[in-house]
């Protein structure tokens, strides 16, 4: 079997598996999840490849879909950082203003006037 053709059956079942988890505790998913899901189980089988040329530091055993490969990490990692910068906005509590500091203070009078 093709190393490809693994890769894309990795990335579709593990989105399967993925879908059919929220389906059984009944919760919603959403496509950019089942995406990320699908990148990264597409990107694993060539990622493995990728760290065995790196250790071995041989690049004529690089798979010759490695840009495609490098592609679906970075994008995956895009989308990762892109998530966690959401959540962390998503976390602040909005700015609210108490009845004490919405008050003007009055102005003092000067004693020099």
């Amino acid at each position: 079997m093709d190393l490809h053709a693994l890769s894309i059956g990795s990335g579709v079942l593990l989105m399967i598996v993925y879908v059919s988890h929220c389906v059984k505790k009944s919760t919603t998913f959403s496509p950019f999840t089942c995406g990320v899901m699908f990148l990264c189980g597409y990107a694993f089988i060539g990622g493995i490849q990728l760290i065995i040329a790196a250790w071995k530091n041989d690049p004529s055993r690089l798979p010759l879909n490695w840009p495609e490969y490098m592609g679906a990490a970075g994008a995956v990692g895009m989308g990762l950082a892109i998530e966690q910068v959401i959540k962390l906005f998503r976390s602040f509590k909005p700015f609210t203003v108490s009845k004490e500091t919405d008050v003007v203070p009055k102005r003092r009078k000067s004693p020099y006037r």
